[in-house]
């Protein structure tokens, strides 16, 4: 299915945008990279992987979320 939404992204949907505006698909498997024997190393490319994003959007937002007791 990720492959699927990337084709539309990258084909239709940014093809439409202004440049600028494009969206940039990056394909995210958190199944995947939770294994037990890559934790630490998933930690650390999942910081690399929000770094480089907030690097090439100079944007974060973060909506706290009510937690049950």
């Amino acid at each position: 299915m990720a492959k699927e939404y990337r084709n539309f992204v990258r084909n239709t949907l940014s093809q439409e945008l202004p440049k600028e505006f494009a969206v940039n698909f990056i394909h995210w498997d958190m199944k995947e990279k939770k294994r037990k024997d890559q934790k630490i190393r998933f930690e650390i490319d999942l910081l690399d992987h929000a770094k480089g994003m907030l690097e090439q959007t100079n944007f974060f937002s973060c909506i706290p979320t009510k937690q049950n007791d």
